[in-house]
């Protein structure tokens, strides 16, 4: 039953996730590109001669153009654009995009779906409840933060790598073999071959073996250790030669150096509270999961230490850098392990009184994801640019630091700068106010020396529309909303069915919700 519960929640995840993604933004597009070379040419970098909208822009060895993302990615995309780009030399495509760049698109739905499951996978074996499995994993796709990184990328292969392996070292606590542990090992070597800071999730993963393998035998430890241990090594000298391969050394993976800074606690105080890139803010169901860390302590030390060490080491390693990923939804560098606080709500909601409130705040929950899939952040930064008289986010652009007042702290501290503020705000007055016959919505921001804007959110050049791949559509647009409309009912049916399993009576009481 577990096992037909985990495909649905798959599918479920699937379903709504790829029905909300978007052609490829950040820096997907140049993996993409990456991907286009190994599959047609047989190397790891830009195909410079594609037709595709797609360009990978950091330059390396032999003078060709690579992909900062990690080894991992590009690898599991392979699948998606080769099936794509078989039908277009078979079959032709219909419109503007040729199908191996559009199975691209759901490459990242794919991936957030398989950490779906892994969080269902996750709560089951520690909690072991089928319906505290299907409800944190209802809860983790569509009222976290998963939800909108599902259709941005970026650290969307990061976040399923780090849950898959650790629920795999869950599971393989209870099963000491060299099979299992094997595989564990594999699976860590995968997650860290996406981020080069995903050390972070191996820590987590040690926490959670430590007791089994402390009280074995000593020649059992050693079988262990290497069955661990080489799956391990092999993904490092893997990443070492990809890093050289690229970038002509074995520690060199491409990302620019950030210096380090002196306002790191400030930082991680931003990062989990700040109205511009507050995890509790962008991911309120986390703020629960807190709560839960004490009756889990209570009854799994390991694991509940494990997930503190996940989340508050992501946090504290992107505070300690002068950039904390702006320029995208809420905190990005932290998105990879924020599922690690929706785990203890199953252990937290265990009276009437604390589901009804775990209701409401999943509700402002999907709320705020609605809010995040519904539209391009790029129309914030328009807004935010407007209201401020001043171009934020330049820097990056080549606009010096020092000639941007204040840098990036006005869209992380100042609630009226918020993206979550700006844009609900957007999509009220374009989606809502322009919809009933009104003028649009105006907003008014006033900041300390006194210099007042305001702007109207309907404005031409600050509006915002909705942004799904099937709206507006390209070409053959009936054919293309036929197959949303599918996904979508797929993800539907998937939904209603893990109700229906989690609410009937469980066949034993080892399923049963205390």
């Amino acid at each position: 039953m577990h096992v037909r519960a985990g495909v649905l929640v798959f599918v479920m995840a699937f379903g709504l996730f790829a029905f909300t993604t978007q052609p490829l933004t950040g820096y997907e597009p140049e993996t993409a590109a990456v991907v286009e070379g190994l599959v047609l040419d047989g190397h790891l970098w830009d195909k410079e001669d594609s037709e595709l909208p797609l360009k990978a822009n950091f330059a390396g060895e032999g003078g060709h153009y690579y992909s900062t993302a990690g080894l991992l990615q590009p690898l599991l995309e392979v699948p998606f654009f080769a099936a794509g780009h078989a039908i277009d030399a078979n079959f032709g495509h219909p419109h503007e995009y040729p199908f191996g760049y559009t199975f691209l698109w759901f490459f990242n739905p794919f991936m957030a779906a398989i950490a779906a499951a892994a969080m269902f996978a996750l709560v089951f074996m520690t909690r072991r409840s089928l319906r505290w499995g299907i409800a944190i994993a209802t809860l983790f796709t569509v009222a976290s933060i998963a939800w909108p990184y599902s259709k941005i990328g970026m650290e969307t292969t990061f976040m399923a790598a780090a849950l898959v392996a650790f629920a795999i070292a869950v599971w393989a606590r209870g099963r000491p073999t060299p099979r299992a542990w094997a595989l564990t090992g594999l699976a860590a070597g995968a997650s860290i071959a996406t981020k080069p800071y995903a050390v972070v999730v191996l820590a987590a993963m040690a926490i959670v073996l430590w007791p089994t393998f402390r009280g074995l035998g000593r020649d059992q430890r050693l079988r262990l250790a290497l069955a661990i241990g080489l799956p391990l090594l092999a993904w490092i000298a893997a990443i070492a030669w990809y890093n050289s391969y690229r970038f002509g050394s074995p520690t060199n993976s491409g990302y620019t150096e950030s210096l380090l800074t002196f306002t790191a606690p400030l930082n991680v105080l931003g990062l989990l509270f700040s109205p511009g890139k507050g995890l509790i803010f962008y991911s309120p169901l986390v703020v629960l999961g807190a709560l839960g860390l004490r009756p889990l302590w209570r009854q799994d030390r390991s694991l509940a230490a494990a997930l503190i060490v996940m989340l508050l080491g992501l946090t504290c390693i992107a505070a300690s850098t002068t950039f904390w990923g702006d320029e995208v939804w809420g905190p990005r560098y932290i998105v990879p392990t924020a599922w690690a606080l929706l785990v203890p709500i199953a252990w937290w909601a265990d009276t009437r009184l604390r589901r009804k409130v775990l209701v409401g705040v999943a509700t402002l929950g999907m709320l705020v994801q609605i809010v995040a899939v519904s539209a391009q952040y790029a129309h914030y930064v328009d807004a935010v640019d407007a209201l401020t008289g001043v171009p934020v986010y330049q820097d990056r652009f080549g606009v010096p630091r020092e000639d941007i007042p204040y840098g990036n702290d006005p869209t992380r501290w100042i609630p009226e700068l918020s993206a979550l503020m700006l844009q609900t705000e957007g999509l009220i007055s374009t989606q809502i106010v322009d919809r009933l016959g009104g003028d649009g919505l105006e907003v008014t921001y006033a900041p300390f020396e006194g210099r007042s804007r305001t702007v109207n959110l309907s404005d031409p050049a600050l509006a915002i529309p909705l942004n799904f791949w099937w709206y507006p559509p390209p070409e053959h647009r009936w054919l293309v909303r036929f197959l949303a409309l599918l996904l979508l009912l797929a993800g539907v049916a998937a939904a209603a069915r893990l109700y229906v399993l989690a609410f009937r009576k469980p066949p034993s009481r080892a399923l049963a919700v205390p």
